[in-house]
């Protein structure tokens, strides 16, 4: 699986879940979501400025003619192709806002919204997080691991 698929999935899983916990809100006019997506396009730009930066700084200390070359080369693709992904995701984000309306997203965070993993009251069919569910994807190069375990991590005090 390469990154850019397991990014996708990621932020369209995250957007999902957003939308469940966000409310139709009054705020559509006001259009927080698509400013929110315009900061993120703006900070994934300035990450891609930050990288040419450091990538830069590492071919200049390429001796060999030639290969400072290819380095500049390798660099200006990787600079393209990340530019890319942040306009990909610009792009996801406001379809995201399409659907999930321009209100804030602040949940209200509280642990008794959460089901006890241990023992589940009404576990999810599709997506079934019962302590020891173990499962693996796999790609021609890559295995990811899934496991349930029984954890407790602390959100929001």
């Amino acid at each position: 699986m390469n990154n850019r698929f397991v990014l996708r999935v990621f932020l369209l899983v995250t957007v999902l879940l957003c939308g469940t916990l966000v409310g139709a809100g009054n705020a559509r006019a006001a259009g927080y979501c698509t400013q929110t997506a315009d900061l993120l396009l703006d900070a994934c730009k300035a990450g891609v400025v930050g990288d040419g930066a450091v990538g830069k700084a590492i071919c200049i200390n390429v001796s060999e003619a030639p290969d400072q070359q290819a380095c500049f080369d390798d660099l200006a693709a990787s600079q393209d192709e990340a530019s890319q992904l942040c306009l990909d995701q610009h792009d996801t984000r406001l379809a995201a806002c399409g659907v999930l309306g321009e209100a804030r997203y602040d949940p209200e965070i509280s642990p008794n919204l959460f089901d006890n993993p241990a023992r589940p009251s009404n576990p999810n069919p599709y997506f079934p997080l019962r302590v020891g569910n173990h499962w693996e994807y796999r790609s021609a190069t890559e295995v990811n691991t899934v496991d349930v375990v029984n954890e407790t991590k602390l959100i929001d005090d």
